[in-house]
């Protein structure tokens, strides 16, 4: 619970037996509040619902480009610049697409 919202509580209600069932019961409907929460997005996930941000796209001139890179004619520089890609996003790809063709 809330550090503020705890101690606007203690303001308002003098008598500590009182508080501390007030707080009780607070954090009780906190638990359950968490508790559906995670239901819901188990059952979510259980019917394919994603969450998250969605995956960004292979740019279309990737697996030339990616060739070229792998024949050596171009560097990961050239490659990145040519795709308009940080250096993360080219090493991330390269690596899904090895994965993709089985490439060691």
């Amino acid at each position: 619970m809330d550090a503020a919202l705890i101690e606007k509580i203690r303001e308002i209600i003098d008598d500590q037996e009182k508080f501390d069932a007030v707080a009780d019961v607070l954090e009780a409907a906190e638990q359950e509040r968490k508790e559906k929460q995670r239901q819901g997005i188990s059952r979510a996930q259980a019917n394919g619902v994603r969450f998250g941000r969605p995956p960004a796209p292979v740019p279309e001139d990737f697996p030339s480009i990616y060739q070229r890179y792998k024949e050596g004619s171009l560097t990961s520089k050239e490659a990145q610049t040519l795709l308009n890609i940080n250096k993360y996003a080219f090493y991330r790809l390269v690596k899904k697409f090895k994965q993709k063709d089985d490439i060691p």
